[in-house]
């Protein structure tokens, strides 16, 4: 809810890039390949020299982005995402 009610109000890059990097892992968990490729790719576009607005470690969040996109075939195969280890999010206030 907190996410939710923050992209709401800010809607600013930082919060879209968030969206996309947790839309984009829930795809992988499900084994998808292109679509995540194309929201970390744009989530790592959007949090480049932006002002941060949260708490969130975005540093962090773009190195696994970074990692995970090294993770993903190259093309659309089958992915087997078992083995991935997925960070959480974390909201401070």
């Amino acid at each position: 809810m907190q996410f939710q009610t923050f992209w709401l109000t800010a809607r600013s890059n930082e919060s879209k890039a968030l969206a996309q990097y947790a839309n984009a892992c829930n795809q992988m968990k499900l084994g998808l390949v292109t679509a995540p490729r194309v929201m970390l790719a744009r989530a790592l576009s959007l949090t480049d020299d932006e002002p941060r607005q949260t708490e969130v470690n975005i540093m962090r969040m773009r190195a696994d982005i970074t990692h995970l996109l090294a993770l993903l075939p190259p093309e659309e195969n089958e992915f087997d995402s078992s083995s991935l280890s997925f960070g959480q999010l974390e909201w401070k206030q």
